[in-house]
């Protein structure tokens, strides 16, 4: 079945947390006639899961999404992935779920968890994705472990040598292991959730013993609302930028008004509510997210709370920018997107008051402002609500997404002194760092191709068999990571071009971009003549017609002219195409760069 659009956000509103209700919108959606994008979801399980459907079908549109579901044989693991001809790749799904149960490992009579029943689900597991991977270039997302409230323990467990909890933790960690080196894999936290809701109430064994159904009502809406919400996790991108209000927001009071030993900001009630927001925000700031101020305030004021106040957790140096000043909320806002060049779309906007979150709103609605709740206890709860900050993976490089922000500020203070663009640039002691594609920074490049809009000649989007293909296939492809005396910039740049499978010596550059946080400094030019050099490379040598295009988008019309640039002549009858002859044409590399070769 394939749900339809046209809904009010009234239905979504007078949802209860009942099966009938549940049937009743899920049915109210197939009988509309716009449609979200569809995604299609087969489903294998090792309980009775098609309980699930109007559950899903609800909460994938409650996040904009279609969902074309399809239920395989109950307990047909190996029989649907092993066999190419099965139902499942004859569907041909764009996600596969794998919800396995704890009751699939205890393989003994008494129904006891051991380290050989483990073992082998884990042999099970690899096989499960690694087959899908060779099989299908569909997302795979797999249920790890939980404790099963079939199996009653006793007051010894927690004195055994080897707990059933401990031993469910230890697998959990493998599975996520495994899940990690399989592209487009990921394992969803079924264990958490469970804890998260509450284990008493989970299942209803009754249930369970008629149809083997392995979650009551109220745990099926909460597993589907998750699985959602994962799902739709890798079909959008996550938010860059936190833009965050002062008073009120990060801490209790008005500092104008209450001056610094006056606001709530401390270990006890009301102001530890304050502080733990704040330690909130610093755990999405390590995961990437990008911080910002936007206050109504004398500046002197909130930096003398950031800097000075001994409860204070966010200092200075965690925000990227700052706008604190009388200037309306929706001015500085838009201030904040250029300094930090990103779009106003990859922004959430944060503030206590209702009237400043109106304004926003109507001014900007491409930025994300939540309904923040009168009381500060629930602020972490409406943030996380939001799905806004949904990361999959969080790789090393997102890791220092933020201080890399935070040096970019710098490095603006430092341009503002320099006499030149070409003085600023040699201050800088540039280094780049050149390897190809690799198993080790795959996934930082497909982050880059999935998330990059501004500085990219074609915006396609690709996975990561994609890229293994176009590689297979004989494309030459180019990273670029750059390091100055502020800092790394980590991977920022990536160039992939293909050989011309109709005519001989010509190449198509089916990818360039470059992270926007690097514009502005000759990285482009040094990656162009890099890829280059690769192509002729791979070619022996030969005159090479090298083909740029570039890919009109909605926010990538700074590069339209890019290629004409760089000395490249439009392709006659074909205005989105350029062409250079490598044979007779050079392209320099810029000499305020210390360039390291990581492949050679």
């Amino acid at each position: 079945m394939i749900i339809q659009q046209g809904l009010l956000k009234a239905d979504f509103d007078e949802l209860s947390n009942s099966p009938a209700s549940y049937s009743a919108l899920a049915k109210k959606l197939g009988q509309n006639e716009e449609s979200f994008p569809v995604v299609r979801v087969a489903i294998m399980a090792s309980f009775t899961a098609d309980v699930l459907k109007n559950y899903l079908i609800v909460e994938m549109a409650r996040r904009g999404i279609s969902v074309d579901l399809f239920f395989l044989p109950f307990g047909q693991f190996e029989q649907q992935i092993l066999d190419e001809n099965s139902d499942l790749y004859i569907n041909k799904p764009d996600v596969v779920l794998l919800l396995g149960a704890l009751e699939d490992v205890a393989v003994d009579g008494y129904g006891q968890v051991t380290d050989d029943g483990l073992a082998a689900f884990k042999k099970r597991f690899m096989l499960w994705v690694e087959s899908l991977r060779e099989k299908t270039e569909a997302t795979i997302v797999a249920t790890n472990l939980a404790r099963s409230t079939l199996f009653a323990g006793g007051l010894s467990e927690a004195m055994a040598d080897r707990p059933p909890d401990w031993l469910i933790a230890e697998t959990n960690c493998r599975l996520a292991e495994i899940c990690s080196k399989v592209p487009q894999c990921y394992l969803f936290d079924y264990n958490r959730l469970i804890r998260h809701k509450g284990a008493e109430g989970w299942r209803d064994e009754k249930l369970f013993y008629l149809g083997r159904i392995a979650q009551s009502p109220r745990a099926q809406i909460s597993l589907a609302g998750e699985l959602a919400r994962l799902i739709a996790a890798t079909r959008t991108v996550p938010k860059k930028c936190l833009v965050l209000d002062a008073d009120n927001t990060l801490w209790g009071g008005v500092i104008g008004e209450d001056g610094l030993d006056g606001i709530g900001l401390s270990e006890s009630y009301p102001g530890n509510v304050f502080k733990e927001f704040q330690r909130y925000i610093l755990r999405l700031r390590q995961n990437g997210v990008i911080l910002a101020l936007a206050s109504k305030n004398d500046q002197e004021d909130v930096m003398n709370v950031l800097e000075n106040h001994k409860d204070c957790l966010l200092k200075p140096d965690h925000f990227a920018a700052f706008r604190i000043n009388w200037t309306d909320k929706a001015t500085n806002i838009r201030e904040l997107a250029l300094e930090l060049n990103i779009g106003l779309d990859a922004m959430v906007f944060v503030d206590d008051n209702p009237a400043e979150r109106a304004w926003v709103r109507q001014e900007i609605p491409e930025v994300v402002v939540p309904e923040m709740p009168k009381d500060a206890i629930a602020y972490v709860s409406a943030i996380d609500g939001l799905e806004a900050f949904d990361f999959l993976k969080v790789s090393t490089e997102d890791k220092k997404r933020a201080e890399m922000y935070g040096n970019e500020r710098k490095r603006k203070q430092a341009r503002f002194k320099a006499g030149s663009l070409d003085e600023f640039l040699k201050d800088l002691e540039m280094t780049a760092q050149i390897s190809p594609i690799s198993r080790a920074n795959i996934g930082r490049v497909v982050q880059l191709i999935n998330k990059t809009n501004q500085f990219n000649l074609t915006v396609r989007r690709h996975n990561e068999a994609d890229i293994k293909r176009l590689l297979d296939e004989g494309g030459v492809g180019a990273c670029v990571r750059v390091s100055d005396r502020f800092g790394d910039n980590g991977l920022v740049g990536l160039s992939l071009a293909l050989p011309d499978r109709l005519k001989e010596n010509r190449w198509t550059i089916d990818t360039f971009l470059l992270s926007c946080r690097v514009l502005g400094r000759g990285v482009e030019d040094l990656l162009l003549s890099v890829l280059s050099e690769r192509v002729m490379k791979a070619s022996k040598g030969a005159d090479i017609e090298l083909i740029g295009e570039y890919v009109s988008a909605k926010r990538n019309s700074q590069v339209s002219d890019f290629y004409g640039k760089h000395g490249f002549s439009p392709v006659e009858g074909e205005d989105d195409k350029w062409r250079l002859n490598l044979g007779s044409e050079t392209l320099d590399r810029p000499n305020y760069f210390e360039v390291e070769f990581l492949d050679e």
